[in-house]
């Protein structure tokens, strides 16, 4: 498929696979003992419908099986504030603030553990054609990629970004990956070597993952005003367009329609924006109910969009009109990152 890699590895792993049409949960999983504000991370979903997810204040990953139920958790020393990546066996690649990269199997085992010895708070991204790379940003404002079978080091990347890598993940292409820095520039570097190929001064910061395009372009929102969404040549680097539609942070993944004809942009000013992939302009605005944490999560056949707001409630939009389809409150005032 040309869709682009949700989740930040080969399987798709934030997607949904057909539209929603009921508005209840099937089930409630709460985490024990409670914690006031965020609990998940975010969440993945591996082939066989298990769902992995990295907790906040809890310092653990954890699976749960398609019925809601607890099948292990794995602790952490400190915080894991990134999602996990997932490749094709169900293992999961997580970053945590212990200073920590794990691979855990789908069983719960840990396969291995890179002793980064710097804080993480850049998510993972599985890289190559059979997810065998894993790269991340790491304090010292540099970018490392691991073998994903192993942990074993590949390389540290050569040059220094001007700020740290505090995004979701990476985006990749077959020999590259497109990451966004506080530092106000997106970079592409070398899938191989980690060298930097080129640099693009968005204006703003880039907190945000970008996303790529198999058009050949590369999209992300920016976290500092003006709050911009830009897109560029994933080539060169050269400015392809940049539109300001929201009035607060684009810092989550930008979401697409299937045939990328479309972007799903969510903003902190509480709106859902869709905009022309070609040109950037705006198709239609989605007001929510609160502030937008979460990225946009559209299904696979292209008809809803799915996304969360800070006071609890999950809205269903309807990807062409723009209109609500339909709403539900999981009943907590706290926000759901994803």
């Amino acid at each position: 498929s040309s869709w682009p890699r949700m989740g930040r590895d080969n399987q798709i792993s934030s997607s949904a696979d057909a539209s929603v049409n009921r508005h209840y949960p099937p089930w409630v999983f709460a985490l024990t003992p409670a914690a006031a504000g965020i609990s998940l991370a975010g969440t993945q979903i591996a082939h066989d419908g298990t769902i992995r997810a990295a907790t906040y204040y809890h310092n653990s990953v954890i699976s749960l099986d398609p019925h809601g139920s607890l099948e292990w958790s794995v602790a952490a020393l400190a915080q894991c504030n990134r999602p996990c990546a997932i490749d094709a066996n169900g293992t999961a690649f997580v970053s945590c603030r212990d200073d920590k990269v794990r691979a855990i199997a789908s069983d719960g085992t840990v396969l291995w553990t890179y002793p980064t010895g710097l804080q993480c708070d850049h998510g993972v991204t599985l890289a190559g054609d059979n997810d065998d790379a894993v790269i991340f940003g790491c304090s010292n404002r540099k970018l490392f990629s691991l073998q994903a079978s192993d942990g074993s080091l590949n390389w540290i990347s050569p040059f220094t970004a001007g700020g740290l890598f505090k995004s979701f993940g990476a985006a990749v292409a077959p020999d590259a990956v497109f990451v966004g820095s506080l530092d106000a520039k997106l970079y592409k570097a070398d899938l191989a070597t980690g060298a930097k190929i080129w640099e693009y001064p968005t204006g703003s910061i880039s907190h945000s993952s970008p996303t790529l395009l198999a058009s050949g372009r590369v999209v992300v929102g920016t976290y500092s005003s003006p709050y911009r969404v830009v897109c560029l040549s994933a080539a060169d680097g050269s400015l392809v367009w940049v539109v300001t539609p929201a009035t607060n942070r684009v810092d989550v993944p930008i979401a697409t329609s299937p045939d990328e004809s479309v972007l799903y942009v969510a903003s902190q000013d509480t709106n859902l924006y869709a905009l022309d992939a070609a040109t950037g302009a705006t198709v239609w605005t989605y007001a929510a109910s609160d502030i937008l944490y979460s990225s946009a999560i559209v299904a696979r056949d292209g008809a809803t969009v799915y996304v969360s707001a800070q006071d609890g409630v999950l809205h269903a939009v309807d990807a062409v009109s723009g209109t609500v389809v339909w709403t539900y409150s999981v009943g907590t005032a706290a926000p759901i990152y994803g």
